[in-house]
């Protein structure tokens, strides 16, 4: 029997290329979530962001795409989580990494 952290690691590894389309929205929880945290990082004049447990790199890709001007690291132990290397290439930028193990 595979335990949970397997079950969890499988799904995710056969779902990143569409886990976003399935779950990740601009007008559902997760955006929500993230307008929040963007209006507090300008609001408080944050500088960097530290994302634990990356994911597919969605909330990355949408503060590079809104606040460029941040540095943001991002951080993924869950082999077959992130979309693809593109993504990860995405990311090679002075002030953005992506770290997957």
């Amino acid at each position: 029997m595979r335990s949970a952290a397997e079950i969890q690691q499988a799904y995710y590894a056969e779902t990143a290329d569409k886990y976003d389309e399935l779950h990740n929205q601009d007008r559902d929880e997760h955006g929500l979530g993230l307008a929040c945290m963007m209006a507090m990082i300008e609001f408080f004049g944050i500088g960097s962001v530290l994302d634990v447990g990356s994911g597919t790199g969605f909330t990355l890709l949408k503060l590079k795409e809104k606040m460029p001007h941040i540095r943001a690291v991002g951080v993924e132990t869950v082999a077959g989580t992130t979309r693809s290397t593109d993504m990860v290439r995405a990311y090679q930028r002075p002030n953005w990494s992506m770290v997957t193990r």
